[in-house]
């Protein structure tokens, strides 16, 4: 984890990190058949957010998601 600690490679963290990760080179390959325009930039959004959580997710008690 990016704090140094261990984990586990059945861990549910790095279970997590590795579905966030597919999930957003999903979205970038999708992106790689847009041209820019609304749905580009939402899936762009979209991608920051998952970098975010993956973020979270590494670093136990790491909170840069909010509600908002």
């Amino acid at each position: 984890m990016a704090d140094g600690s261990r984990r586990d490679k059945t861990d549910v963290r790095v279970h997590c990190l590795g579905e966030v990760d597919e999930l957003n080179a999903c979205i970038g390959v999708a992106l790689s058949f847009l041209e820019d325009g609304p749905l580009a930039r939402v899936l762009f959004a979209v991608q920051h957010d998952l970098f975010d959580i993956g973020a979270e997710i590494c670093q136990p008690g790491k909170f840069l998601i909010d509600e908002a």
